[in-house]
């Protein structure tokens, strides 16, 4: 007798996961098919029909050493399933094990925030009837401790509190967690803010070093923007300030396209920025735009924590144009308090 088995039911938001054909269902001989005709129940987990399989990856961004965690909110929702139904209502736990793969920190169970951690799967149901429901724990000791750039696992075990056997093969989730150290939030909000005058500061074109007016004269007409090279270390736009001053962060503008002038695909997706602090250079960190900012609100690009600044350069090494057009342009800069 062959049974057909629902693939499990899971939801994963803002999870870079790729949708795939299904496998074929498990033979007869697999562990979730018996040889014979006797009634087997086990437990498992398995997202057949996505890829990769039973898998999440996702990042954390910390603001500077000891600084808050922040997450995109990814929230995974997972049901526990059995092979063939039975008289009697059966409950499942999520546990954290200590397990790791080669190259991966192991995170403790404190990474997770567990919202649903008991589920029950009803008489005569193959199916949990409410999912198990976990996020990544913003206070986690564990992924603070975490350094920059390094990437860590943690590992869920579906568990019977009935003593019902757990198809091996399927029995776990693995959450793969990458770590950035950043001063950056790239989709935050500076509103509100108070912007720094321009008198306050200089911008030296990104050709001759003079000073310029073009990023701060108000005109967002792609006939007077500046333009940058992709990629390349002498092209790169400069503001000195008068004085050291605090900054919380810049929006981006770019200029309002017109059919002959730069197409909109120019506009920067990419930007690293260094700061001039105690007269060292810093490196501030990558801020990535997640879509195109059209003018005249711009790109706001938030610092965690202020920096006390003389002077902030900008490189730009990515535009979305796709490898298109090897330049970027911008209208105007705005520097906030």
């Amino acid at each position: 007798m062959k049974l057909k088995i629902k693939a499990i039911n899971i939801a994963m938001l803002s999870l870079p996961l790729i949708a795939a054909s299904c496998q074929s269902d498990p033979e007869v001989g697999s562990p979730l098919y018996p040889i014979n005709n006797t009634v087997v129940v086990k437990g498992f987990i398995d997202n057949r029909c996505y890829f990769p399989k039973n898998e999440a990856t996702s990042e954390v961004i910390q603001a500077g050493e000891g600084g808050k965690l922040t997450t995109s909110g990814d929230t995974i929702s997972l049901f526990a399933e059995i092979t063939n139904p039975t008289d009697k209502d059966l409950t499942f736990t999520l546990k954290a094990v200590p397990t790791t793969s080669e190259g991966l920190t192991a995170l403790k169970g404190d990474a997770v925030s567990l919202k649903t951690a008991i589920v029950t799967i009803k008489q005569g149901e193959k199916i949990s009837a409410k999912p198990f429901t976990f996020s990544i724990n913003k206070e986690s000791a564990s992924l603070k401790a975490l350094k920059n750039k390094e990437k860590a696992e943690l590992v869920l075990s579906l568990e019977s509190k009935d003593g019902l056997d757990i198809v091996q093969s399927a029995s776990t989730f693995k959450w793969i967690i990458s770590k950035k150290i950043s001063n950056i939030n790239s989709i935050g909000t500076l509103e509100g803010k108070q912007q720094i005058e321009f008198e306050k500061y200089d911008y030296l074109d990104p050709v001759y070093n003079w000073k310029s007016d073009k990023l701060s004269d108000g005109d967002m007409s792609d006939s007077n923007c500046e333009r940058f090279e992709i990629d390349n270390p002498n092209s790169y736009a400069q503001f000195k300030f008068h004085e050291p001053t605090e900054v919380s962060g810049l929006t981006l503008i770019v200029p309002e396209f017109s059919r002959m002038g730069y197409p909109e695909g120019t506009m920067p997706r990419v930007v690293q920025i260094k700061a001039l602090v105690d007269d060292k250079w810093t490196d501030i960190g990558e801020a990535i735009c997640p879509e195109i900012k059209k003018s005249p609100k711009g790109w706001d690009i938030v610092f965690f924590n202020k920096i006390k600044t003389t002077q902030i350069n900008l490189t730009f090494t990515d535009n979305f144009s796709n490898g298109k057009y090897p330049y970027t342009v911008l209208s105007e800069v705005k520097f906030y308090k």
